[in-house]
């Protein structure tokens, strides 16, 4: 088995047997939902970065 680390790199490269793995695995819901969180915690920060004015525009760039 993976590491967080591990996975999230794999991912990243788009190596499918990382995908696999992480399909077969019932306990990879809460790694996931972490990465999720992450990647819309960092759109909103761009937003931010980028000149968002208001809190909508930064909550629109973490839907986006």
């Amino acid at each position: 088995m993976s590491t967080f680390i591990q996975r999230t790199i794999g991912a990243t490269l788009l190596d499918r047997r990382v995908y696999e793995e992480v399909e077969a695995d019932r306990s990879a819901t809460g790694q996931a939902l972490i990465v999720v969180v992450l990647s819309s915690a960092a759109g909103g920060i761009s937003a931010a970065a980028l000149g968002a004015q208001t809190v909508r525009d930064v909550v629109a760039g973490m839907i986006a």
